[in-house]
């Protein structure tokens, strides 16, 4: 592959801040935003595919080859299990059970933050941006009805 560095991000989400996706992904092959689904016995981490980047050159493709959205075996015992449904991400199930290591990215769903909790993770907004939050009548207790991932906000 010609790049380096692939990034898939969403079509509503839209960049506020300048970044070096290169900067940001740093030593590690992935970057992205974890989920989960779990059902009364078995949870499912994978990567939301909103916003998700990688190195094609370092990661292993082998792991990728399942195309499922049913989780319906234990990766590390090969034994069946009641199927757990994911959304398109939920084949990076496979991959994180082999490959571990990823860069996390923050993302703060709406009604879950405020401004403390965008000082307590380091996470800078213009401050214009933040009285426009603040003015948001559909905030809730304190909390925007706005989605951040880390410099990324969605209305």
């Amino acid at each position: 592959m010609d790049s380096d560095i692939i990034y898939n991000i969403d079509g509503d989400m839209f960049p506020i801040n300048q970044i070096s996706l290169r900067e940001f992904i740093g030593d590690y092959p992935i970057a992205g935003v974890p989920q989960s689904r779990l059902n009364s016995h078995y949870v499912v981490n994978y990567l939301w595919n909103g916003l998700f980047g990688f190195k094609p050159n370092e990661i292993k493709w082998d792991l990728f080859q399942r195309d499922t959205h049913l989780i319906t075996d234990d990766p590390k015992t090969g034994k069946p299990f009641p199927g757990i449904s994911t959304d398109v991400g939920g084949t990076m199930f496979f991959y994180l059970n082999e490959e571990p290591e990823y860069k996390k990215i923050i993302h703060l769903w709406s009604g879950s933050w405020n401004k403390e909790t965008l000082i307590n993770n380091g996470i800078l907004i213009p401050e214009v941006l933040i009285k426009q939050l603040e003015k948001d009548p559909r905030n809730l207790n304190g909390f925007y009805f706005s989605e951040e991932v880390q410099c990324t906000i969605i209305w």
